[in-house]
């Protein structure tokens, strides 16, 4: 239940099936008896908030098109009313707040409501205040497999430059509320503004390391590492 007195959290998971919105809250997988029966206290369980827009091409995730405005925001509250009703069917208890997160212990399986990708808040940053009331988000994923309001992809051409304005002040906003900032999917040069920024730590839940990096690979350079390590 815990490493060194520890509790085990995984900082991003799909599981359960809540990456498929348009299903409401259909076919939605147990989550609750396997993170008991393996001593994990908490999941940050991701919505994908970019997933009409991108499709797979010769193996690699791209974008195929535009979304409409409001678009990506009405499929992110079906994701996060999905994501809801599978805390509701397995009983979890949900962390909003360090307290909760240091109480928590593998035997009470606990969620995190998370986002991948800001996208559905199209560059307006008091959605993240609306977010955070409405859905209890709590992790947000700035990027994910599109260029939007808030930053560069590592798996496209760069377009912002890095963290554009909008980007820095949902950072701000995440900050005061208490909304840990994922900088997963987003460049070097998107992280290296958002640790100058931010006063709070930041995260980056999902990639590995390499000292050779190609164009479009979602690996990261010790430098690139040193930046998230040096916020916290």
């Amino acid at each position: 239940q815990a490493i060194g007195g520890i509790a085990t959290v995984d900082m991003h998971s799909h599981a359960g099936n809540i990456i498929h919105a348009n299903l409401g809250a259909a076919n939605l997988y147990p989550v609750g008896a396997p993170m008991a029966e393996g001593g994990m206290a908490a999941v940050c369980f991701a919505i994908v908030s970019d997933t009409p827009t991108h499709h797979i091409v010769n193996g690699r995730i791209r974008p195929y098109r535009s979304p409409a405005p409001g678009e990506l925001y009405d499929w992110a509250q079906r994701g996060f009313q999905r994501l809801h009703a599978l805390i509701a069917q397995e009983h979890l208890a949900v962390i909003t707040n360090a307290a909760a997160l240091q109480a928590a212990r593998g035997g009470t399986p606990s969620a995190i409501v998370a986002s991948e990708g800001g996208d559905f808040l199209e560059g307006q940053p008091d959605r993240v205040d609306e977010t955070y009331q409405r859905w209890q988000l709590r992790h947000l994923q700035l990027t994910h497999y599109r260029v939007n309001e808030l930053g560069d992809i590592q798996t496209a051409l760069p377009e912002p430059g890095g963290l554009p304005d909008a980007g820095a002040e949902v950072i701000r906003r995440c900050n005061r509320l208490g909304v840990v900032v994922d900088v997963a999917h987003g460049t070097f040069d998107l992280v290296k503004r958002a640790a100058s920024l931010t006063t709070r730590p930041l995260i980056l839940a999902h990639t590995s390391l390499t000292t050779r990096p190609r164009p479009y690979t979602r690996l990261i350079t010790p430098d690139h590492a040193r930046l998230v390590a040096r916020s916290l």
